[in-house]
């Protein structure tokens, strides 16, 4: 997801546990960007985790790029291919701004134009050296099956299909149907579209028979949903630990912001990915008295317009933290859901609300998915579902 699932958030999930793979946002591409380089922020897992030449990283990374022109994908993708297997292309971002330009969902209006594009790009990768992510459609689902058909022409290393319409956007429902459609073809289908908690996952399991899924905002609103997910069951916690959480994924965001390579140091010597902390208040403290003083000791002579126990805070990422938990609070008892936290002008401040709220809940409580908070996301509660 564009400017959230960023390294830090990586990071932070990869923390509580349980994914397998990511894809980064998209990178955007054109003629004069990325101008030399790839950016050492964008795809770090594949180049930063490197143990004994083999990957040390505790889950897979997928590149993902996006752009209208292929000579102008072809050399940043060769660069990828040097220390990933396979790259991913966007062909459903549903921006305005991104259709208006010729990119993302927009390579689906004419199917024409979306056959051309795969051609150019596996004729320059080669197979299995590229993926896509599509939706299910342009303006309406009907055009699926003739997308479809110039796909699967192709050898991709794998189709994630995301069941909404670019017309759609991220409103209603997800439409797992499609994707049935897909794997009946055979072909290695990624699922996507609301997917928040063991149960959905089941559900869209079974209507869409995928390989693999892909969660988006439901690991927002769920950090706990991996594990949720292979433990078949809600994920009690301590209510102690979501302040604990949050203040580490904070300090994560500022190191990134801040000074990238100092996180990339963490990440080589000291992340803690063998172990994952999951529901365990001790660990996360653990965790977080460790973060902190490596921060304030990679960010010292750093200046920020906040400050977090003597760690300089951004207002970029104290406002990333602010909509992690505008996601997060959904999936909790509803005493949560106040806004008092939302309007904190300072990490401070916002702290020391989230205590005042986290000792209104049970000592222990479920983390799970809560129907009734969807339309404050995607309209999806005023939606009949297409499943």
């Amino acid at each position: 997801m564009e400017g959230v699932t960023c390294l830090a958030t990586r990071l932070w999930l990869a923390l509580t546990g349980g994914f397998d793979f990511a894809m980064t946002p998209f990178l955007r591409v054109t003629k004069d960007y990325p101008p030399r380089r790839i950016p050492s922020t964008f795809v770090a897992e594949s180049v930063i985790w490197q143990k004994e030449g083999e990957c040390a990283a505790p889950y897979k990374i997928i590149p993902q790029l996006m752009g209208q022109t292929v000579s102008d994908l072809a050399p940043i993708s060769e660069r990828l291919l040097e220390t990933v297997p396979f790259v991913d292309f966007n062909c459903g971002c549903p921006s305005p701004t991104v259709v208006g330009n010729g990119s993302g969902s927009s390579l689906l209006r004419t199917p024409e134009v979306f056959e051309n594009y795969l051609s150019e790009l596996s004729g320059v990768l080669g197979a299995e050296r590229m993926s896509i992510k599509m939706r299910v459609g342009f303006e309406d689902v009907s055009e699926f099956s003739h997308l479809l058909e110039c796909a699967s022409q192709f050898p991709l290393a794998q189709l994630t299909i995301h069941g909404r319409t670019r017309t759609q956007r991220y409103k209603g429902y997800a439409d797992w149907k499609p994707i049935l459609q897909a794997s009946n073809r055979g072909l290695k289908v990624v699922g996507s579209g609301d997917v928040l908690s063991f149960e959905t996952f089941e559900e869209r399991k079974r209507i869409g028979q995928p390989q693999k899924i892909i969660i988006g905002r439901g690991a927002l609103r769920n950090p706990f949903i991996f594990l949720e997910i292979k433990s078949e069951a809600f994920m009690t916690i301590p209510r102690s630990v979501l302040g604990v959480q949050l203040q580490v994924a904070l300090v994560l965001h500022a190191l990134f912001e801040l000074n990238p390579d100092s996180l990339f140091r963490w990440m080589y010597d000291f992340f803690p990915f063998q172990s994952p902390l999951k529901n365990s208040l001790e660990s996360w403290e653990q965790c977080r008295e460790e973060l902190l003083g490596y921060a304030r000791r990679a960010l010292k002579l750093q200046k920020a317009e906040f400050e977090l126990e003597g760690v300089p805070i951004p207002k970029g990422s104290f406002f990333k933290i602010k909509m992690i938990w505008n996601y997060l609070r959904t999936s909790l008892p509803t005493e949560s859901l106040d806004v008092f936290c939302l309007r904190a002008l300072s990490p401070q401040s916002f702290f020391e609300c989230l205590e005042t709220l986290i000792e209104q809940l049970p000592l222990f409580f479920e983390i799970k998915h809560r129907p009734e908070f969807d339309w404050i996301f995607s309209g999806a509660g005023k939606t009949k579902c297409t499943d």
